[in-house]
């Protein structure tokens, strides 16, 4: 069609092509231009390190010599690339159970390295934690397959010491992609599950550590989840930083009041539609209110 417009504008009027087909090329180019001019800041992905810093400290995470499961695309690819390229951990052994082909021969590696330790991304840890009799434990950013429940004690000292020390992020971009939000998300749960440990056992300064490096590194105002964002602020409060706790839930409480505003604006019919978006933000609000 547009190869054929000049000629056609050539057949009506012969005066025209010349100024019909400059002015076909501007159109053609101006309109990927504006598009890529509008769109560039939420595409460009030259300061995002979320996918690589993510496969560093998944790597480090894992014990010298571990076995590394992962199960889909943005858990593996990264951590190949890391490995492969920048040639980091290579001492891991990492493997895709959905590539394996089926469960037993995941089970057929673990039988033929009985001595290497064993770690799951969070994906892998999701599918595969009732496969296992052993506890499987948080530990850095990955889980740990421990023999039994007497290694628990020694595995929570080494998270601590694996999140303070091998887990580590860039500053973060501020147009960050899905896959990022839900590895932000991932990050901030295995924190709180950490911190909240830390506080049961009366290890408060070691807990407030634990939050203030995530909060510099990950911080909570990029938290899209607002049950997540309420959870971090009565963490801060437990671990004893209120002023930081009431900043959170002030922030919450804003941004909570903007949704809402929006959701009920609809239509009602709409809103029927969205219990589960509409209704939890609501019961968040009414206990903040309090």
């Amino acid at each position: 069609l547009l190869r054929q417009l000049p000629v056609w504008l050539h057949r009506a009027n012969p005066s025209l092509h010349k100024s019909a087909t400059v002015l076909l090329y501007l159109l053609l180019f101006a309109t990927p231009a504006l598009m890529a001019a509008q769109n560039w800041p939420s595409h460009d992905r030259s300061h995002n390190f979320v996918a690589r810093e993510s496969a560093l400290n998944l790597l480090n995470s894992c014990d010298k010599d571990a076995i590394l499961f992962t199960m889909g695309d943005n858990d593996t690819f990264p951590l190949w690339y890391a490995q492969q390229v920048e040639g980091v951990r290579t001492d891991v052994s990492v493997f895709n159970v959905n590539l394996l082909g089926s469960m037993r021969r995941m089970f057929d590696i673990l039988d033929a390295n009985p001595s290497r330790p064993v770690f799951f991304s969070h994906y892998a840890f999701d599918d595969l934690a009732d496969s296992f009799s052993e506890p499987l434990l948080p530990e850095g950013i990955a889980f740990h397959l421990l023999p039994d429940s007497a290694s628990i004690p020694a595995a929570v000292e080494a998270s601590c010491h694996k999140m303070l020390h091998a887990v580590a992020w860039s500053p973060l971009d501020d147009h960050l992609d899905e896959v990022s939000y839900r590895f932000l998300a991932s990050y901030w749960d295995d924190v709180l599950k950490l911190a909240d440990n830390l506080i049961l056992s009366n290890r408060h300064h070691l807990a407030l550590q634990l939050l203030d490096k995530a909060a510099l590194e990950f911080p909570p105002d990029y938290v899209r989840d607002p049950q997540q964002l309420a959870d971090i602020a009565e963490c801060f409060l437990a671990a004893g930083k209120p002023l930081e706790a009431h900043r959170l839930r002030a922030l919450l409480k804003a941004q909570l009041l903007e949704q809402l505003d929006y959701y009920h604006a609809m239509p009602i019919g709409y809103q029927r539609l969205i219990p589960f978006t509409i209704r939890p933000r609501e019961e968040i609000l009414d206990i903040l209110s309090f």
